[in-house]
């Protein structure tokens, strides 16, 4: 879309317009963002999954109890890689945490909290979290944003 000093559209409109150029552009491209939120004060963590394309939500956790920011960020992101494999999606599914990145690409979760009864959920969702990306052939580009 070119621009036009005169163009008296509305906002929306013009952001559709240039939504819909973007994906001409790259129509394979298939964003999935996987954030992780932590709250200390309740000691909960939540994951969410937005498809970045359209902005639709895809998948919000239930309050987690326990867990870290790291924690949350890499059961987000193996929750948006499931997705994203579950669609035959090949584009790139983001992380703002560098840990959980390297978490994933070592295949493996090294965290310093412990286990016990109060978090033994949690470490069975880490434990099951590596064991898919440890035998998942399913391998798109992960990056952090």
């Amino acid at each position: 879309m070119k621009k036009n000093k005169k163009n008296k559209k509305h906002p929306q409109i013009l952001l559709d317009e240039l939504m819909d150029e973007f994906a001409e552009k790259a129509p394979n491209e298939h964003t999935v963002v996987a954030l992780g939120s932590y709250f200390t004060g309740t000691n909960t963590m939540e994951i969410l999954i937005e498809d970045y394309t359209t902005h639709k939500e895809l998948f919000k956790s239930e309050s987690i109890s326990g867990g870290s920011p790291e924690i949350a960020s890499f059961l987000a992101l193996v929750q948006g890689l499931k997705y994203s494999e579950k669609q035959g999606n090949n584009g790139t599914v983001h992380c703002i945490n560098k840990t959980a990145i390297k978490w994933y690409d070592r295949r493996e979760v090294k965290c310093k909290m412990k286990e016990n009864e109060e978090n033994k959920h949690v470490f069975e969702l880490l434990r099951e979290a590596e064991k898919w990306i440890k035998e998942s052939k399913y391998k798109p580009r992960v990056a952090r944003w």
